[in-house]
């Protein structure tokens, strides 16, 4: 599947580009030469189907693509941990990777912000990105700022979802509406109340799911009781069933999100819930009320 956005010319053989270079674990980029508005309001049909308007971008546009291009394949060549970032509004993915991902996050509301998030998601699932600029390229026509995009980028409306602290590289709200039962969970530790441990989880999860090996939405780790985080999964959840224990700091930095019979363990940037709070952990997970139809308790 290619994903085109609706402002753009595609010269000929541009979606012959991105076949050629797509291929399972592989997802194709390419990004835009921006048309000013003067240019965009001379191109006519005439212009696009003859395929003028690909002479029409500026010097500047085209040296700007080839310096992506030249920096993508530098941070490839080195496996940099978080660059190349993925461009939206050019790209080829396969249909099993996309659903792999569970598609776009549908949380995202009025303008930016879906696209970096496929884009982290991708990296989560250690999927190639693959920019062909050095092929073919798109061009942007102009247009007036969409009405809901900020004049400065991080007081967007979908900016704090963005850069929320646990993102599940299946994402909750996208072609499939899952909720807290249909995630995948590993345990990696023994509890030393493994009674109070099943009360904790079955509130929330389908239990008893994985217990060793595989990758999996969340990992639990329960205290007291001895293991420890393996980091094959995309959060960790620390599940504390005493709350009068003392908890090590190296146990407890590790996690993302701490359920607790209190809700008040945890360290600053952690999510701190009380362990019965299905609603608190389920929108920590990116569940939104609109996704289904679920009812879920919050705690007082």
């Amino acid at each position: 599947m290619v994903f085109i956005d609706g402002d753009l010319l595609i010269p000929p053989g541009h979606i012959a580009e991105h076949l050629r270079h797509l291929a399972p674990g592989t997802v194709t980029n390419s990004y835009v030469a921006c048309l000013s508005e003067e240019i965009t309001q001379g191109i006519n049909e005439d212009a696009v189907m003859s395929g003028k308007f690909m002479s029409l971008a500026p010097p500047s546009e085209l040296a700007k693509l080839t310096s992506i291009y030249r920096k993508a394949w530098l941070y490839q060549l080195i496996r940099h941990p978080s660059r190349p970032r993925c461009k939206g509004g050019d790209l080829g993915v396969m249909r099993s990777d996309y659903e792999r991902l569970n598609g776009f996050d549908e949380n995202f509301r009025a303008w930016g912000g879906e696209d970096d998030d496929f884009g982290f998601r991708l990296r989560g699932a250690n999927i190639r990105l693959k920019f062909i600029l050095k092929w073919s390229r798109s061009y942007h026509m102009w247009h007036p700022p969409a009405v809901s995009r900020p004049q400065k980028l991080r007081d967007g409306e979908n900016e704090k979802y963005l850069y929320r602290p646990v993102r599940l590289t299946r994402c909750m709200n996208g072609l499939a509406k899952r909720t807290l039962q249909d995630l995948t969970i590993r345990l990696c530790g023994v509890a030393t109340d493994a009674a109070a441990m099943e009360r904790g989880l079955s509130a929330h999860f389908k239990w008893p799911q994985l217990s060793r090996g595989g990758f999996a939405d969340v990992e639990v780790l329960p205290y007291p009781g001895e293991g420890h985080f393996t980091g094959i999964a995309d959060a960790r959840l620390l599940l504390i069933t005493d709350r009068s224990c003392s908890v090590p700091a190296r146990i407890l930095k590790s996690a993302n999100i701490v359920l607790s019979p209190g809700g008040d363990i945890g360290r600053e940037g952690q999510i701190r819930l009380r362990t019965e709070d299905q609603a608190g952990l389920a929108e920590a997970l990116g569940w939104r009320p609109t996704t289904s139809g679920q009812t879920l308790r919050r705690a007082a």
